[in-house]
């Protein structure tokens, strides 16, 4: 039963083994050993959150979760690029299957820029998308000397699940690489934001 309290209300409190053997529709109980909140829907104990599987549904703990710092890869489909002294950071969430995700890339005076499209790891595996380039996200590209900003779009090339790539339009029309949309150089910057359904 619900009890009031000077905190709020208070679900009943049990384990995933040692839940009511006669419940009624509509009661809901929160499983100390899971974390998860449930509720009986007349035939049996379902989530309070998008009901994928026993594993993944939303324990309480992870609502309002704080984010999670991550260091990205930074990779190419040619010879692959180097941070040095650069700076290369993330941070993500993840809520049941899906991922929001920002990852910046500031190039250093000791970064060497390798050639091909370059390619960022994603924190989480994604799902295979459902077309090859399929977009996920938007681009920050920071020119320093020029003090130039440009915008792009985040995508899976090619079905890739482990990384993703970015794409400009217009007269700088082309994949990120060491010279598009610009030639990369020191104090340079690629920023991007990803939100994609996790493997």
């Amino acid at each position: 039963s619900i009890s009031s309290k000077a905190t709020g209300l208070r679900p009943g409190v049990c384990t995933s083994t040692t839940r009511p053997s006669g419940p009624y529709t509509g009661q809901t109980i929160y499983e100390t050993d899971t974390g998860y909140l449930r509720v009986w829907n007349g035939s049996s104990w379902d989530y309070l959150s998008l009901k994928q599987s026993a594993t993944t549904n939303l324990p309480v703990s992870d609502i309002g979760k704080a984010w999670t710092s991550f260091t990205p890869t930074w990779t190419s489909s040619g010879t692959t690029p180097t941070i040095g002294n650069g700076t290369l950071i993330g941070k993500y969430i993840q809520i049941n299957k899906t991922v929001v995700a920002e990852m910046t890339v500031i190039m250093g005076s000791t970064t060497t820029f390798g050639t091909g499209i370059y390619r960022i790891g994603l924190p989480v595996t994604a799902k295979t998308p459902l077309w090859a380039y399929a977009h996920t996200g938007t681009a920050r590209l920071y020119d320093a000397s020029a003090a130039q900003v440009y915008a792009g779009v985040i995508g899976f090339y090619a079905d890739a699940t482990g990384h993703v790539s970015g794409w400009t339009h217009g007269a700088t029309a082309g994949a990120f690489g060491a010279t598009t949309p610009f030639t990369f150089a020191v104090s340079d910057e690629i920023s991007i934001q990803v939100c994609y359904e996790a493997a």
